[in-house]
């Protein structure tokens, strides 16, 4: 696509999997360059375009997931395996793995902003060798709201996961509501300095880095 950066073109829809009344993965045909963390522009004609992040490559296709949230992702959600979306792109810097490689990396993201740094988890998390140590802190509004669940329970055996929600009936398992003071007394860094990736963070670890900016160490 070289040259043709900004020239839509259209990407069939290989498999489509839902994860919750409003936000479905939708795996796109796709044969060129591309890293965890950028986004394509999709595209309806007569509805407009919306940017959406990459969450997972493979061989021949993208993994967009969409949250149905207006008039494009509402007539996305419209679209079914065999069908075809025009997009454009991708866009963005996006995260090269190879950066991180030989670190102990800490990835936080809540909600959708899971996506952009999945194909990140997803490489550290087949590939142990290649890093020090990992921790995965990701955080969604209740139990029937979280995304990959699958994905989750491999990544509870393959790194340090501490998975939140804001809330839960009685008897969930997980972390509920977490203060970022716990996320913070959580990780043992010694004063090193480690590779943070962080996306649309909950509010309630906003202060995670400032904290430890403060107490003298490094991201």
């Amino acid at each position: 696509m070289k040259g043709q950066e900004y020239a839509p073109f259209l990407s069939k829809i290989v498999k489509v999997k839902k994860h919750t009344e409003i936000e479905y993965t939708f795996s796109m045909e796709y044969f060129g360059d591309v890293k965890p963390g950028q986004f394509f522009e999709v595209s309806i004609p007569k509805y407009g375009e919306a940017p959406i992040s990459v969450s997972g490559i493979g061989p021949d296709y993208v993994d967009l997931t969409i949250r149905r949230v207006g008039r494009v992702t509402g007539e996305g959600f419209e679209r079914y395996e065999g069908d075809s979306l025009l997009r454009r792109g991708p866009y963005g810097n996006g995260f090269d793995v190879d950066d991180y490689k030989d670190s102990e990396l800490v990835v936080i993201a809540g909600g959708t902003g899971v996506s952009p740094v999945r194909g990140v988890v997803e490489y550290f998390s087949h590939h142990p060798g290649e890093r020090n140590g990992m921790t995965l802190i990701a955080g969604f509004k209740s139990p029937g709201d979280i995304l990959f669940q699958e994905d989750f329970k491999e990544w509870d055996q393959t790194m340090d996961l501490i998975l939140t929600v804001d809330g839960a009936e009685d008897g969930y398992g997980d972390s509920t509501a977490m203060g970022w003071d716990g996320v913070y007394r959580s990780q043992d860094r010694e004063g090193k300095g480690v590779p943070l990736l962080a996306d649309q963070v909950p509010w309630f670890w906003r202060g995670y880095g400032t904290k430890d900016m403060e107490a003298g160490r490094k991201f």
